[in-house]
């Protein structure tokens, strides 16, 4: 006679076995209702912070007619900014960064004006001082954008980062 070796499998689950299951599913679950409740959490304190309180306004404001050679080497090289308002008379007329560089061949840096490849103000999703960080976080994912201006009245006062939501966030466990 041929020995099994095999063990037999229960044919229904057993004690040990339901437990184990009953772990893992909760475990499973553990993780999204975990995230899930830091989410509120996070949303709570974003909901009552206006993004006043976070903008930088210490900001180099630059001219439309400033070439892009003179930006990169006076500003981008020299400073913690990520995007820098394009003004004309107090007036924002749009947002450059290093990215927005691209669309320029460097050997015609010296003759192409920033004004040529800034961001449209007409085309940045701007917040009021008062709108809620929340807001400002949703509307950075959804743009997928790094910055927005913070305008009053049609006039720059600053911009939220969403380096200085996660640092206000940081600050704040």
């Amino acid at each position: 006679m041929e020995a099994n070796i095999w063990p037999r499998e229960p044919a229904w689950p057993t004690a040990s076995s339901r437990s184990r299951a009953s772990r893992l599913v909760g475990w499973l679950f553990q993780g999204p209702a975990q995230a899930r409740f830091q989410q509120d959490v996070l949303r709570e304190s974003l909901e009552a912070l206006p993004v006043r309180r976070l903008m930088r306004t210490q900001l180099d404001r630059l001219t439309p007619g400033l070439p892009i050679e003179d930006f990169v080497s006076d500003h981008v090289l020299t400073e913690d900014q990520h995007a820098w308002p394009v003004e004309s008379g107090g007036v924002l007329l749009g947002l450059v960064s290093m990215e927005d560089l691209r669309k320029v061949k460097r050997e015609d840096w010296a003759r192409t004006p920033v004004g040529e490849v800034m961001k449209p103000a007409a085309q940045l999703a701007a917040l009021s001082p008062e709108a809620h960080a929340e807001q400002a976080l949703e509307t950075l994912a959804d743009r997928q954008v790094e910055e927005l201006p913070v305008l009053e009245h049609g006039h720059l006062l600053g911009l939220v980062r969403g380096q200085d939501l996660l640092r206000w966030l940081a600050t704040r466990r």
